[in-house]
């Protein structure tokens, strides 16, 4: 081999050497900055540790944000790596009140807090109309608009809560169903409204007999008396999707599905039910099998075949609701004062669900709802109550001081206390705040938005408080 040659090839080996230990340094800093990323560090010990995650998003935006005995430079919203284990937690923003909570980091995984709530200190208060005398108060899910029932219950006041100045617009129902214009019609009550916050599900009542009636908030002459349009007599009847366009409802024990737009009528899709609630095409039900064996089940529209959940006593006591968090379904079902709550489908022999809580309450709820965006699973009976929350993976009792609480948003309940102050706190009992005194009670108010919190004086009068700039 000739000097030239030496050359050449010393060149390829040095060559290869260096593109050897490039690479090594590329996959060294990928592995690293991926441990990072998944929030893995060297502990003080000398230990690999990994760090959980906290994501924090507040109402208004910009708050100050305190963990532990250190003060983050950085405001809300924000996303941050935490050390796993608890925390002491604080929001604050100048002429705001200060919001405190001790949460709970796991390794690896991401806790969200995205629903604290500042309030102004200082709140001016404005009267926004005055009813004179009231039946009841509905409430948007949106909570952008809410229905007030006069004492003569076929006139309506439909107010829009998210206007700097709120438009009232009178309703006149028998106007639109002349059918209740008669001496025998002895009211009517709103049960539901569809997720787009524009149809509502009422029933009108007469001595002999109730109708229900499906109202198009936004263009009254598509509203219907579906009792009369479909020639059934319904037992219930709930929305199957947002637009509220088709619903399911309960005639003689038999589910249907009804097409409000078209007029169609399904097949009997379950027969022997007893009550139902439905997550879109999901319901869960009680009922009778073929056998008249009761249970707690699962049917899935589509199917021809209903699951088997629980097993039932005959006198058994068994409430129950479902929800949707970040794509998981969460059922919760109570039996007597048996709990059992299911993350994923309960449908194909519940080969995707997971019990996530099967244990027993000190108490017999006689109510479980969903609330916090699917998030928290609510079970209640007079002062008894309790909160799973689907992003701790906890299940907390607490005593209520007044069992008249009225869910103000999706994270927080409100009661009038015995000095007649309306006190608002969060699920968990947390962030207590005291506002004015005078507050009508029996009504669902108040009312939580962006900007104001309403409520019903004691003298029927609809009052705004502004809560946020």
């Amino acid at each position: 081999m000739n000097e030239a040659q030496k050359r050449r090839k010393y060149r390829a080996i040095k060559v290869i050497i260096t593109e050897f230990f490039m690479v090594l340094s590329v996959i060294a800093l990928v592995f690293t900055l991926t441990f990072i990323v998944m929030g893995y560090k060297i502990g003080d010990d000398g230990e690999l540790e990994q760090d959980g995650f906290l994501q924090i998003r507040t109402t208004p935006a910009g708050a100050s944000v305190r963990i532990d005995d250190d003060q983050l430079l950085t405001r809300t919203n924000l996303s941050k790596a935490i050390s796993a284990g608890e925390h002491a937690i604080s929001f604050s923003k100048d002429g705001y009140d200060t919001w405190r909570k001790t949460i709970l980091i796991t390794s690896g995984l991401t806790y969200r807090l995205n629903y604290p709530k500042l309030f102004l200190l200082e709140r001016t208060k404005e009267r926004i109309t005055d009813f004179g005398n009231l039946n009841s108060v509905s409430v948007s899910p949106n909570y952008n608009f809410m229905v007030a029932v006069l004492s003569d219950t076929k006139k309506w006041q439909l107010i829009s809560l998210d206007e700097e100045q709120p438009v009232i617009k009178n309703i006149d129902l028998a106007e639109i169903f002349p059918e209740i214009e008669s001496d025998s019609f002895n009211g009517l009550r709103i049960l539901k409204w569809n997720g787009d916050s524009d149809k509502v599900l009422a029933i009108a009542e007469w001595s002999d007999r109730r109708e229900w009636l499906f109202i198009d908030i936004k263009d009254f002459k598509h509203s219907k008396n579906l009792t009369q349009e479909f020639g059934m007599d319904f037992a219930d009847v709930r929305m199957k999707n947002k637009s509220g366009e088709q619903l399911f409802v309960l005639e003689n024990g038999n589910l249907r599905k009804l097409n409000v737009s078209t007029a169609e009528v399904s097949r009997v899709l379950l027969s022997n039910v007893e009550g139902f609630y439905n997550l879109e095409s999901d319901i869960i039900y009680v009922g009778k099998n073929e056998d008249g064996e009761r249970q707690f089940g699962f049917y899935q529209e589509g199917n021809n075949e209903s699951s088997e959940i629980v097993k039932l006593d005959d006198s058994s006591v068994v409430k129950f609701a479902a929800g949707e968090y970040y794509g998981d379904i969460y059922t919760a079902v109570a039996v007597d004062n048996s709990v059992k709550i299911f993350r994923g489908s309960l449908g194909a022999k519940q080969e995707k669900s997971v019990i996530l809580v099967d244990d027993e309450l000190e108490f017999a709820p006689s109510r479980v709802g969903v609330y916090g965006g699917g998030e928290l699973m609510i079970f209640k009976n007079g002062k008894d109550y309790a909160v799973y929350d689907v992003e701790t993976n906890k299940f907390t009792n607490y005593e209520l001081e007044n069992e008249n609480i009225k869910w103000i948003n999706e994270y927080m309940f409100s009661f009038v206390d015995g000095d007649e102050n309306l006190i608002i706190e969060d699920f968990d009992k947390g962030n207590r705040r005291a506002f004015t005194s005078q507050v009508k009670e029996g009504f669902e108010t108040p009312i939580v938005s962006e900007k104001w919190i309403y409520y019903i004086d004691s003298n029927f009068s609809l009052i705004r408080e502004k809560i946020a700039d």
